[in-house]
């Protein structure tokens, strides 16, 4: 398992790094197998506020509106590797996109369950259904990765972009004041790939 979890995380930086931070899909993996690969690494190159991972306490990926690919392509991946590299049980967990309304409505129960999530990726249709940045506003101080492949993502203030290009080729985006604010981590070795904005906007007042 442990060699697994290894072969994972070297083949995406390979991958990575071969391609000067972009990483196309293949007749052997499609767009969302990638993208379920990048998820679960980022349970590796990636930290959360102590308070947020106890001892026995699950790893949770979410997934906000109607991506079902992605999500057969995350649970065959989990089925695999059942737990992060620190020993937390991975779970997938499903959002419908009804959800985003709720969350910018500040339903507390909602936002429990939003704010249980780590990585969170939300789907592009949610944009049809609420103002993207009032609802990254909303998760801002939640220790939770926004992560989507929607167009201007991380200009709305979202943490990290999948932008997908011609050939489903991805290269990614990140929001560094974001993640500052919900005090989420990133790999030096990660950041030296990825195309980082750093908006004042979307940080803390």
């Amino acid at each position: 398992m442990k060699k697994l979890k290894h072969f994972y995380k070297l083949f995406l930086l390979f991958c990575i790094s071969l391609h000067g931070g972009l990483i196309s899909a293949t007749p052997a993996a499609t767009l969302e197998e990638l993208e379920a690969v990048f998820l679960y690494n980022f349970s590796s190159f990636m930290t959360w506020p102590e308070e947020r991972l106890g001892d026995d306490s699950p790893f949770n990926i979410c997934v906000l509106g109607g991506h079902e690919a992605l999500l057969v392509a995350l649970h065959t991946t989990v089925d695999s590797e059942v737990n992060t590299e620190d020993g937390h049980p991975l779970e997938i967990v499903e959002f419908e996109s009804a959800l985003a309304k709720k969350l910018l409505d500040k339903d507390q129960q909602v936002l429990e369950q939003a704010s249980s999530c780590h990585i969170l990726f939300i789907h592009d249709d949610i944009q049809d259904l609420v103002d993207m940045k009032d609802l990254l506003n909303v998760l801002s101080n939640h220790a939770v990765l926004t992560v989507s492949d929607m167009e201007d993502f991380t200009e709305y203030c979202g943490m990290v972009q999948f932008e997908v290009s011609i050939g489903d080729r991805i290269n990614l985006h990140m929001q560094y004041p974001r993640l500052e604010q919900a005090k989420v981590g990133v790999a030096s070795a990660l950041l030296e790939l990825v195309d980082l904005s750093k908006d004042s906007h979307c940080g803390a007042p």
